[in-house]
């Protein structure tokens, strides 16, 4: 859901598809999540402590983590063939809160400024010197965030 246009969305999981065969078909998975890191975090800051950590992460149960990436791919190519589920899915959708990092892909920015316009009760929060792992790099402003939402729900 971080694309607005679903051909563009398509390719950015197609990454995560590529990522996940190289798990499972290779059995090399420093590679495969070195592959997804770099497909869903490209602007990252490449910290040798907070990449070892981020691969320690996404690798502790590669095929689970194979598995959930075909999941996510899967579910993108059917709103792909079905652009109205994805609709369905945003209406259904009350209250949100969505974060981005201010060195996540700027599309991915601009489609969650979008969202908040266009849906009254949902709000983006960009937060600053993180990008698309910022739960692992802002988990306590994340919290606070989340904190004062629930109080305005």
């Amino acid at each position: 859901m971080d694309r607005e246009d679903l051909a563009t969305l398509m390719e950015v999981r197609q990454k995560y598809r590529h990522a996940s065969k190289l798990i499972r078909d290779t059995g090399d998975v420093e590679l495969g999540v070195a592959s997804f890191m770099d497909g869903v975090s490209p602007n990252r800051r490449k910290h040798p402590v907070a990449e070892a950590t981020t691969q320690s992460r996404l690798a502790h149960r590669p095929f689970g983590f194979a598995y959930a990436l075909d999941a996510v791919t899967d579910h993108v190519a059917l709103m792909a063939q079905e652009p109205s589920l994805r609709q369905s899915m945003i209406d259904a959708s009350e209250h949100v809160f969505l974060f981005s990092g201010e060195l996540s892909h700027e599309a991915l920015r601009q489609h969650y400024d979008l969202l908040s316009e266009r849906n009254s009760a949902w709000q983006h929060k960009v937060l600053s010197a993180c990008d698309h792992s910022l739960p692992f790099q802002k988990p306590r402003q994340i919290a606070n965030h989340i904190n004062k939402w629930f109080k305005t729900v």
